[in-house]
């Protein structure tokens, strides 16, 4: 993917969730998780409405993380309000945990207000199965399929202690995209798809 420099200043992280898999469980088949979110303060906002990626973002953050819960997750958010978290703060929180697994979710833009759909990055090849596991179940919520990229420079992807996946859900910059973000179905759904798209991954490696 050609990334605009640009873009990608404006385009910040709101939700940040680190999925720790306590492998223990994952051998009879169960899911038990510690997910931590964070959100910061700033990023994109709607093509026609102006909506703020920080509180759509926490919106789809919050509906993954009560999809999570009923399969038996633990779940800590480091913000349920309007307060900032710092990438320091962020990653010295993922060093403290120590996850297992860590996904990261965002909210796309862009100049090309004709760019959309979902798409998943990773920066080390080996954690390629996880991104592309997502990215095959966000499809089915038809979205168009802006790419699984490789060799993704961000902070929190950097580790290798941890498999991760950062997911852009859709883009805020595009009207039909921006119409699904607005939508409360939307976010249960995108909450549905990634916990899916985990699932498969975890029963590949069986």
């Amino acid at each position: 993917m050609a990334l605009n420099v640009q873009t990608f200043k404006t385009r910040t992280i709101t939700a940040v969730i680190f999925v720790a898999v306590m492998m223990a469980g994952l051998l009879w088949n169960k899911w038990s998780f510690f997910i931590l979110f964070s959100i910061v303060h700033f990023g994109a906002s709607g093509l026609t409405t102006k909506i703020a990626e920080k509180d759509y973002t926490l919106k789809i953050a919050t509906e993954l993380q009560q999809y999570l819960c009923k399969k038996g997750a633990e779940v800590y958010m480091t913000r349920c309000g309007d307060t900032d978290v710092s990438m320091v703060d962020r990653t010295l929180m993922v060093r403290e945990q120590q996850p297992d697994l860590l996904i990261s979710i965002h909210l796309n833009s862009s100049g090309n207000k004709a760019a959309n759909g979902t798409s998943t990055y990773y920066r080390h090849i080996g954690f390629r199965p996880l991104s592309e596991k997502i990215l095959d179940r966000m499809l089915e919520l038809g979205l168009n399929n802006f790419g699984n990229i490789g060799a993704f420079n961000f902070a929190l992807s950097g580790p290798t202690e941890y498999p991760n996946c950062l997911v852009e859900v859709a883009f805020l910059s595009n009207e039909e995209d921006e119409k699904r973000i607005l939508d409360p179905k939307f976010h249960k759904q995108v909450a549905k798809k990634i916990y899916k798209g985990i699932d498969d991954w975890l029963k590949g490696m069986k």
